[in-house]
């Protein structure tokens, strides 16, 4: 018994020091260089400019990267604080301040490179220096953005985007060509005064003349968005409001460009047209490129006219054989939402309007007898494109 209380005892004496002994941490340290391209994966890296200060933030991908290092020098290096936000001061494309913020910390640490070393700095240090370097940079460039000059394309990023009833242009910056200045020809938009920078502008123009510009304007602290309405050759400050009024003003301006079909004679420069024939009956899909078609005819004779500003019709769908044509088209009510397809036969010379059941009987009886494919074919299918249009009709038949 006292054996048996003896080993008892020992066994469990062992388990409490195993239990009490302190865990090797096995979680892996890890390094961060901001030289390496491993950052990348280490890291979310993002880059944003202010005033040509161009500033690189690293956002670790995992919660144990505890060593910052730039090629073989280190920056920063901690047993127990881990990194949490890393942003790197760029002047001329080399790394001059660094701001670090670890994990459970509120203070920031801020680091200055001197010599090819870098050296822990206080708050105020750090912003006098960044303000030194964009001081600087300052110095070095001022430019205006022209507009309606192309050669300002080769200092930023220009995108033309078609908006139908406008046209939208987006100028960012290349690095090192933020704009202190923006006009429009003779037009004088905005100039900065206190430092500050354009980041980007967003131009809208309508048949060549700018009628409206939003400005991002930044510095290292303080971003804000200006609204500028061009009247001739005077820029007057505007809100978000207005410029949402002067983009519906240039809708409502919009001309509608409408066609007439004329299945008899189709001008193929104004439709996208497709073609196939099935058991016999030659299917033809018609797309107007323009929003909106006016009417359709066949020669002299009307077959459908648009009846108010909230119609159009977006496909129309001919089923023929030899002189007989029935026509099927879809009409969208812009206002609702709704589409409503409709058809058409000839009666005699002059083409009506019919019902749906009346419509698919009369093309059953287009087809070839000799034919096993079935030619009730729904309207539903001129949603889409003419070329998807017959390959719909393909799918439904086999």
């Amino acid at each position: 018994m006292m054996i048996f209380l003896h080993f008892t005892l020992w066994f469990a004496f062992l388990g409490l020091a195993v239990a009490i002994e302190p865990k090797e941490d096995k979680t892996e340290r890890l390094t961060l260089d901001i030289t390496d391209q491993n950052r990348f994966q280490l890291c979310l890296v993002k880059t944003k400019e202010y005033n040509d200060l161009e500033s690189i933030f690293y956002i670790p991908r995992k919660g144990n990267l505890n060593k910052l290092i730039e090629g073989g020098v280190t920056i920063f290096e901690s047993d127990s604080a881990k990194l949490s936000e890393v942003m790197i001061v760029m002047e001329n494309n080399e790394a001059r301040l660094a701001l670090i913020q670890c994990a459970f910390e509120t203070s920031h640490k801020y680091y200055e490179k001197v010599a090819d070393q870098w050296h822990p700095i206080d708050h105020g240090t750090f912003e006098d220096k960044r303000a030194n370097i964009r001081s600087r940079m300052t110095t070095l460039s001022r430019f205006q953005l022209n507009l309606e000059s192309k050669r300002d394309c080769s200092q930023f990023v220009v995108k033309r985007l078609d908006c139908g009833d406008h046209i939208l242009y987006t100028y960012t910056p290349k690095c090192g060509h933020h704009a202190t200045s923006v006009i429009f020809g003779k037009t004088q938009i905005w100039t900065s005064n206190d430092g500050k920078r354009c980041a980007e502008v967003l131009a809208y123009c309508k048949d060549g003349v700018l009628r409206a510009a939003q400005l991002f304007i930044a510095d290292l602290k303080t971003e804000e968005i200006l609204y500028f309405e061009i009247k001739g050759e005077l820029s007057v400050p505007i809100s978000d409001s207005r410029l949402s009024l002067i983009v519906m003003e240039m809708q409502s301006e919009t001309k509608r460009i409408q066609y007439i079909l004329d299945i008899a004679n189709v001008d193929r420069t104004n439709f996208e047209v497709a073609t196939c024939t099935l058991g016999g009956v030659t299917y033809t899909v018609y797309e107007p490129k323009s929003k909106y078609l006016e009417a359709i005819v066949d020669g002299n004779k009307r077959i459908w006219q648009i009846q108010n500003s909230r119609e159009r019709c977006y496909s129309i769908l001919t089923h023929g054989r030899d002189e007989q044509i029935l026509v099927s088209l879809n009409i969208l009510d812009e206002n609702l939402g709704t589409v409503d397809s409709r058809y058409y036969h000839k009666d005699g010379d002059v083409w009506k309007p019919t019902d749906a059941s009346v419509f698919y009987t009369e093309l059953e009886d287009l087809k070839d007898p000799n034919s096993s494919y079935s030619l009730g074919i729904r309207s539903s299918y001129l949603t889409i494109t003419p070329k998807m249009c017959i390959i719909a009709l393909l799918m439904v038949v086999f």
